[in-house]
């Protein structure tokens, strides 16, 4: 990046086994950027932008573009692997606290680790990559703001220099779903931690926070943020047993993010992208590996859509330009959890 040039991030929120979506946006992305830039390969996301985050799976995405530097074909073959062997069956014991193996997500995650790099116990940090990374979980002791799991420095705060495997299943602990992991923060202390979803299942508005702190001088150009489908409307049941599955239901939709950042960009065209398919994919079940057919064939013809087309043409012409748009010392702290709000009115 030269000083005539603006920041360009990229975001993946959770989604579980839907966030095959995520990747095959992102693969028509690079790929029209190849064909219109008439580059001899398809680029790697890490050299197109500046910051990748993610949250969940869209934090098992972040990890592969970003840390290991896949591209976008090979992260989705990774995935895939990964996601039919974790999901392919539910644990038998009827005791368990989990739905499915957490041992099974660290061990695909060493093995593509140690495929890509030779180190299947690789730390998070980084120097060397120009493209910075973070995941967000949170603490399960304090969940009021989510912990970055980052591949740099930050002046503000230690590095918690885990093993990158650590940082895949601390994004992806989803309470039932994954049992929470123990990461030592501090020497010879460990701390526990759970998946993100609960604060920033999409973390675009983590990610333009943290882009301010790390670039307090440089300007933004754009930043993408890619969902995993859109679910059906949140409701709020009369039930009071059901309250709390609601509350979960509302911490992990993206479009109150989405929607908040929208009007928050609304002054600024063509600086905020949200890519999120919005038919299809309510009845597809997160944790199913045998529907990512369906999610393929959902994005595809979502992608064709002449209205997504012509936003897809907007943000390649953005990406290749990197005009400066916003200086990061304006975005300030964006957001607002809507969850927290309901949480002190309606738990007392």
């Amino acid at each position: 990046m030269t000083e005539n040039e603006g920041l360009r991030l990229l975001s993946f929120d959770g989604g579980g086994i839907r966030g095959l979506s995520e990747l095959c946006i992102l693969k028509t992305i690079m790929y029209q950027i190849q064909q219109k830039e008439n580059l001899p390969t398809v680029p790697l996301p890490c050299e197109y932008f500046d910051m990748i985050a993610g949250t969940g799976t869209g934090g098992i995405i972040a990890l592969l573009l970003g840390r290991l530097r896949l591209t976008v074909d090979k992260a989705i073959e990774e995935y895939v692997k990964l996601t039919q062997t974790v999901f392919s069956e539910t644990k038998q014991w009827s005791r368990s606290r989990t739905k499915y193996s957490a041992n099974k997500l660290q061990n695909s995650m060493k093995d593509i680790i140690n495929s890509s790099s030779g180190d299947a116990e690789m730390r998070m940090l980084n120097d060397s990559n120009g493209c910075k990374i973070f995941v967000c979980a949170v603490p399960r002791e304090h969940a009021d703001r989510p912990t970055l799991f980052r591949s740099y420095e930050n002046q503000q705060e230690p590095p918690i220099n885990c093993m990158v495997w650590e940082a895949a299943r601390a994004t992806s602990a989803t309470h039932e779903l994954f049992k929470e992991i123990h990461i030592m923060t501090t020497a010879g202390v460990n701390e526990v931690f759970i998946n993100g979803s609960y604060r920033c299942n999409n973390p675009t508005a983590v990610l333009l926070e943290e882009a301010a702190k790390i670039f307090p001088l440089e300007y933004l150009a754009c930043v993408v943020s890619l969902g995993a489908g859109q679910l059906h409307p949140i409701s709020f049941p009369k039930l009071p047993a059901q309250v709390l599955q609601a509350l979960s239901q509302l911490a992990t939709d993206c479009e109150h993010t989405a929607e908040e950042l929208l009007a928050r960009f609304a002054k600024a065209p063509n600086t905020y992208y949200r890519f999120n398919v919005d038919q299809g994919m309510q009845e597809i079940e997160s944790f199913h590996s045998d529907c990512l057919g369906q999610v393929v064939t959902h994005t595809t013809h979502y992608m064709r859509r002449t209205e997504v087309q012509q936003r897809i043409d907007l943000l390649i012409n953005t990406l290749k330009e990197r005009k400066k748009a916003i200086p990061m010392s304006h975005i300030g702290i964006i957001h607002v959890s809507i969850l927290s709000f309901i949480c002190s009115h309606c738990l007392l």
